[in-house]
Formats: structure tokens, C-alpha cells, sequence
């Protein structure tokens, strides 16, 4: 009996932690786990969906390599549709893309890099596909429209590209004097040599844009 009045004791207690604060940490627990699971179910399919886009991605190099456009054209599509926030189907977009541009195909190339700006979340690709939709607008001579894409904010360490790129639209529409603003201004913001990029880098690129202050572009 008196072995039974202390197991009611106990749990009377256990009773009373339960609904002071143990039940608050049990669902605090319950959902960390709950996010836990779901985070790693997410991770899961995502790569998964990743590793489905890349065997695709080969595939469409593949059928590239052999001329064989429209069937790559059909593993495009199916990686635009089912698969658009993978890299995979940006590099296969960016490859027809980068080929129309080269045929002079210019609003079948806006389209596509236009397709991966519209996707394509990470900063450094949404700033190179920003730049290649700039020179299409250029090679279409529709200046302001390419000046325009450039005015939109990006990483610091990117700027310098921008201000590059209309350095070369300002040239092409005859304003030297904005263009070697624009060179200058370029050549002030290159980055400091980090991990990726490094100081024989930069001094390239710096060499490269010194020379188109001296060297004139001709007009598109």
C-alpha cells in the first residue's frame, strides 16, 4: 500500500511537470523533428531532381554533338518544365541561348537567357544573364534598353561588369567621353583577390579595360 501511495506521488509529480513545462519541450522536440524530416525529405528530392536533370543534361549534350537539334530541343523542354530551378537545365538553356546569339538569331536568344533570368536564382548567373541580355539589346542597337538592364543593382564584386559592358554600349552609340567614364568607374570597382578570382586576374582584366580606353570600337 504504501509502495502504491508512492508511485501516486510520482506520477502526481510527473503530472505536475508535464503541465508546468515538459510539455512545451516534448513539442518543441516534436518540431524540430517535424522540420527535420521535412528538410531532409525536401533535400532528398532535390537531389534527386538534380541527379534526373544532370543524366537529362547529358542526354542533350549528347544529341548536340550529334546535330541532332530537334530531339535536344525536346530534352530542353522537358528540363524547363520539370526540372527549371536546377543548374542542368540552366547550362542547357544558356547553350542554345549562347548558339542562337552566334547565328544572329537575337530574339531567340533574349528568350532563353531572358527564360534563365526568370529562373535562375543564384546572384553570379542572374548577373552574367543580365550581361548577355545587354548584348543581344546592343547587337540590336537598341542602347537604352541594354543601358537599362545594366542599371539594375547586383553583388559588389560583380558591378565592375556592368559598368564594363556600358562602357562598350556608350562606345558603340559614339559617346566616348560617357564611355571612359564608364571604363574608369569599371576599373575602381574590381574586386580585391579573393579565392576565386585572383590578383594576375584583376590585373588582366584591368589591362583589358585600359586597352579599350585606347583602342577605338567601331560603331554596330
Amino acid at each position: 500500500m504504501a509502495l502504491d501511495l508512492q508511485q501516486q506521488e510520482e506520477m502526481e509529480e510527473v503530472k505536475r511537470v508535464w503541465h508546468s513545462w515538459l510539455k512545451w519541450v516534448v513539442l518543441f522536440l516534436v518540431v524540430l523533428a517535424c522540420l527535420y524530416l521535412g528538410h531532409k525529405a525536401w533535400r532528398d528530392y532535390q537531389k534527386n531532381k538534380n541527379e534526373e536533370a544532370t543524366d537529362l543534361l547529358v542526354q542533350f549534350q549528347s544529341l548536340m554533338e550529334q546535330s541532332q537539334q530537334a530531339e535536344a530541343m525536346g530534352v530542353l523542354k522537358t528540363l524547363q518544365e520539370d526540372y527549371a530551378n536546377t543548374m542542368p537545365a540552366t547550362i542547357a538553356t544558356s547553350a542554345i541561348g549562347t548558339l542562337s546569339f552566334y547565328s544572329n538569331q537575337f530574339e531567340d536568344a533574349s528568350r532563353h537567357f531572358q527564360w534563365i533570368y526568370d529562373h535562375q536564382k543564384d546572384k553570379f548567373v542572374k548577373a552574367m544573364t543580365i550581361t548577355d541580355l545587354a548584348k543581344i539589346k546592343m547587337q540590336q542597337k537598341k542602347f537604352d534598353e541594354a543601358l537599362a538592364l545594366l542599371d539594375e543593382k547586383t553583388e559588389a564584386d560583380l558591378q565592375f561588369l556592368f559598368e564594363d559592358l556600358k562602357g562598350d554600349i556608350y562606345m558603340a552609340k559614339g559617346e566616348e567621353a560617357t564611355a571612359q567614364k564608364a571604363y574608369d568607374k569599371a576599373i575602381s570597382l574590381l574586386p580585391e583577390p579573393n579565392e576565386v578570382i585572383t590578383e594576375e586576374d584583376i590585373a588582366q582584366v584591368r589591362t583589358q579595360i585600359e586597352a579599350k580606353k585606347i583602342i577605338q570600337i567601331p560603331k554596330i
